[in-house]
């Protein structure tokens, strides 16, 4: 087993990121750290005096006496309070088992008698949950799935306790935002951040060679070191949309946070100019710029807030964008990115040093990315899987309808079922965590896993998934793993976030387990799924009799998304994009019960797994797409038809 560390540490550095200013900042005191055998015990409190709340707190380490903090405790060998939701108090305890790791990652280059950790502690509301929607920009339509975004801009200390430096020329305060930063510093920080928090990193660098997320490995030269006009290396930056690292916000994100989103929508000031007004008479109490701010960076979050409770949308620093600058395009557009072309990096907001017109939200302006000026600064994103992987719905203990017959049939317990079928989104998250864990693995565009087996089939390993690009003529998405991260393929025509919250499918009924069992779940049986779809309402289908496409997803329904799956819970009422939907849940309220895809059941018929349900390739003449139905087929089966749902017992003796 490789040696990671000798001797007991000697040495402790802490450090506390800025949080939300209308909270104090978490401080960590009274770090202490012991190894004991296989094992470090790191010992710390966690204090905040304004405003407590749960802390993201994170591992980092440096093997060089200090000098540089750049290695990091592998998540899946760190236990106790460390991670999301850590509440402050006395006694604090990390665990972290070093042996372990150095078997199985290697030693990092930590050795010898000392070295030193960082403990660092971040208020979990430093980022705000955004409520996706839909605006429009001239003939530029855009709707925005839910996402995250950044309280504040990212402050000094912020930066400094991830890069190991301050760059900024006003660095009198730790809490005014960085600056003299560039778009490339931005894309390094947040990488650097998702690693240091176990996260997946949004950015790769691939020149033709892809070097992956991690910038340490990424070639000499891959950022300039100064202003560059002739400079295009941003253009080997590559943005994994379905990662859930830190990332910088798209502009059409920026834009609509900027503008106060849903809240601002539904109270009539979506339109105004700036971040929480439209008059620049009221203007010097929500942002600092060249009129009040003694030409200089303002601490984070001291003028009022906008509609969603973010701070300095206008004003401060501008603000760097993932996007490359362009002139909108017309139509229809779901979570755009920005240009696939150009020289120049998007930036919002204006900044201290500008006047009340050129802090306008409405103002575009570009920039090199590796431009650097003390008005220069950014705030993170990050994405949220949609829907909701929480998302249930109760059944009740009762009688139900069953079969074509409409005999009545019992159920004896409680139990939840998913609201919708698993997403690509979740089902990603899953690999990726799986993946980690090493409880499954890869051979050739296979992804394979242990089944401890049953009366049919044998314990052995199974394939779970069956990667690559999507079959021609179908549009449905497609994992595959590239460069070491698990990623979606849309089909053609298609961008990756159209395909993100559609039902996963090319999963075979050990991939649907292994999931379940991942989350501590299960498969539904057959006589659970017919009651979460039909209540005892004896219908052939969720909803009544009869099927149109207005309710459901099947072969020629005529949805946009026709000869393919539709997103989850698409059938809601809504009108999608001029597609208008009638709501078509079951009797409890779970979504996509006829069509889009057949969900794999815990159910045998012989040696063949249950599916119910039907799916977008089926005709609705036949009895396909009809609740009764129960056709079979082997668990091995990997197609674009068939994906599934889980369900949570509630009183159940298995």
């Amino acid at each position: 087993m490789k040696k990671l560390i000798f001797a007991v540490v000697m040495l402790i550095f802490t450090a506390a990121l800025c949080a939300q200013i209308n909270g104090s900042i978490p401080v960590v005191s009274n770090v202490t750290m012991q190894q004991t055998g296989d094992k470090v015990y790191v010992r710390y409190d966690l204090s905040i005096t304004t405003n407590p709340v749960d802390c993201r707190v994170s591992l980092v380490i440096s093997g060089d006496g200090g000098e540089t903090f750049d290695i990091y405790a592998h998540p899946y060998y760190l236990f106790g309070d460390i991670g999301d939701n850590v509440t402050p108090g006395s006694d604090k305890e990390i665990i972290w088992l070093i042996s372990e790791q150095a078997e199985n990652e290697g030693g990092q280059n930590i050795s010898g008698n000392t070295y030193r950790v960082r403990v660092i502690a971040g208020r979990n509301d430093e980022v705000e949950y955004i409520q996706g929607g839909t605006f429009s920009i001239a003939a530029y339509n855009v709707t925005l799935s839910d996402y995250k975004i950044g309280t504040h801009e990212v402050t000094q200390e912020e930066y400094e306790a991830v890069m190991g430096l301050n760059p900024s020329e006003f660095s009198t305060y730790p809490n005014t935002p960085v600056e003299l930063v560039s778009w490339y510093d931005a894309i390094e920080y947040c990488n650097r951040r998702s690693i240091q928090e176990g996260l997946q990193p949004c950015y790769s660098y691939n020149d033709g060679v892809n070097y992956g997320t991690d910038p340490d490995n990424w070639p000499s030269g891959w950022k300039p070191s100064e202003w560059d006009m002739d400079d295009d290396n941003h253009l080997n930056i590559t943005f994994n949309q379905s990662a859930r690292g830190y990332r910088l916000p798209t502009e059409m994100e920026w834009e609509f946070a900027a503008r106060g989103g849903v809240p601002a929508q539904n109270g009539g000031t979506f339109s105004d100019n700036y971040a929480g007004t439209s008059l620049v008479s009221e203007l010097t109490n929500y942002a600092w710029y060249d009129l009040n701010s003694g030409n200089t960076t303002r601490t984070v979050g001291t003028k009022l807030a906008n509609e969603l409770d973010l701070f300095d949308m206008n004003g401060n620093v501008y603000e760097w964008c993932w996007d490359l600058y362009d002139s909108f395009p017309s139509g229809n557009y779901n979570d755009p990115a920005g240009s696939s072309t150009g020289h120049y990096r998007i930036v919002k907001g204006g900044s201290y040093a500008m006047d009340y017109y050129n802090t306008q939200l409405s103002n575009r302006n570009n920039m090199e990315a590796s431009f650097k000026h003390s008005s220069f600064g950014f705030r993170v994103a990050k994405r949220i899987s949609s829907p909701q992987p929480d998302e249930w719905c109760y059944v009740p203990a009762g009688n139900y309808t069953w079969g074509q017959t409409g005999e009545t049939a019992n159920i004896s317990y409680d139990y939840r079922m998913m609201k919708y079928q698993v997403t690509n989104d979740q089902y990603i998250t899953y690999l990726e965590e799986a993946y980690s864990d090493g409880n499954i693995w890869l051979s050739g565009n296979e992804i394979i896993g242990y089944y401890n087996g049953d009366e049919h089939w044998e314990a052995g390993n199974y394939t779970l998934y069956t990667m690559g690009t999507p079959d021609t003529g179908s549009n449905v998405g497609r994992i595959d793993f590239i460069g070491g991260e698990f990623i979606l393929y849309p089909p053609s025509g298609y961008v990756l976030s159209d395909y993100l919250n559609h039902p996963v499918v090319y999963v075979t009924w050990f991939g649907a387990w292994h999931y379940a069992k991942h989350y501590n779940l299960r498969l539904p049986t057959e006589q659970e799924w017919e009651k979460a779809a039909r209540g005892m309402t004896g219908y052939d289908y969720p909803w009544g009799n009869t099927i149109d496409g207005s309710r459901a997803n099947y072969s020629d329904s005529g949805d946009p998304y026709d000869n393919g799956t539709t997103p989850a819970g698409y059938y809601d009422g809504s009108t999608h994009y001029g597609y208008a939907t009638t709501d078509s849940p079951s009797p409890y309220g779970v979504y996509d019960m006829s069509g889009n895809v057949s969900d794999w059941t815990d159910s045998w018929l012989n040696q063949f797994r249950i599916i119910r349900g039907g799916s977008w390739s089926n005709n609705p003449t036949y009895h396909d797409l009809k609740s009764w139905n129960r056709p079979a087929t082997i668990p091995t089966v990997s197609d674009y038809q068939r994906g599934f749902r889980c369900v949570l017992p509630l009183s159940f003796d298995e």
